[in-house]
């Protein structure tokens, strides 16, 4: 299943031999959408259950790139069991709500972040556009802490946003109502229609 803006991954299932397993389920995407897809993590060749240190981790790693203006992609496997998945299982892969093989119990694998810096020309027509009085705004897939670093860059952020407000100890909703610049989740957007 390619990657589409709703899903906010992608998915392929692999024929691989294993002990347990004929096939594997592997998807990409959001981290903070697979992470929820996931009950074990890949830690030194073995797999072990997330429990709150697990995200910790993972949730400063994540916040980490992005506040760096990187774009973040995690990854998640699951063997699925020979019993149920044999050689010749016909899987079914054209709707999340159609999917034939369990969607839960993923195990992560990873992060990977990628620079993909903004045109040079870019900052100069932020400014351009600003100086004739249009108000430019920001509407991307990327994480908020992604979002913000990349809009700072660019000069579309001046001042501090939300989420800058928020880990100074501000609770979201006096964040929102203090910040001179605000980011926020599609989720939050089609939550309040």
């Amino acid at each position: 299943m390619p990657f589409n803006s709703t899903n906010k991954y992608a998915l392929s299932i692999v024929k691989s031999e294993g002990p347990d397993h004929h096939y594997v389920a592997y998807i990409k995407g959001a981290p903070e959408k697979i992470w929820k897809y996931c009950t074990r993590v890949l830690n030194e060749g073995k797999y072990k259950p997330i429990d709150a240190d697990e995200k910790k981790k993972f949730e400063a790693v994540n916040l980490r790139f992005g506040k760096n203006g990187e774009r973040v992609l995690g990854f998640a496997m699951l063997p699925l069991n020979k019993e149920i998945y044999h050689q010749d299982y016909q899987f079914i892969t054209s709707t999340p709500d159609n999917f034939n093989f369990p969607m839960e119990n993923f195990i992560f694998v990873g992060l990977i972040s990628l620079m993909d810096p903004p045109k040079e020309s870019v900052p100069y027509a932020i400014k351009k556009c600003q100086s004739a009085g249009i108000k430019v705004i920001m509407v991307t897939g990327d994480q908020p802490p992604t979002a913000a670093a990349i809009a700072k860059q660019i000069g579309i952020i001046t001042m501090k946003t939300n989420e800058d407000l928020k880990e100074e100890g501000f609770n979201a909703e006096e964040a929102l109502e203090r910040a001179k610049a605000i980011v926020i989740h599609g989720d939050m957007i089609v939550r309040a229609y």
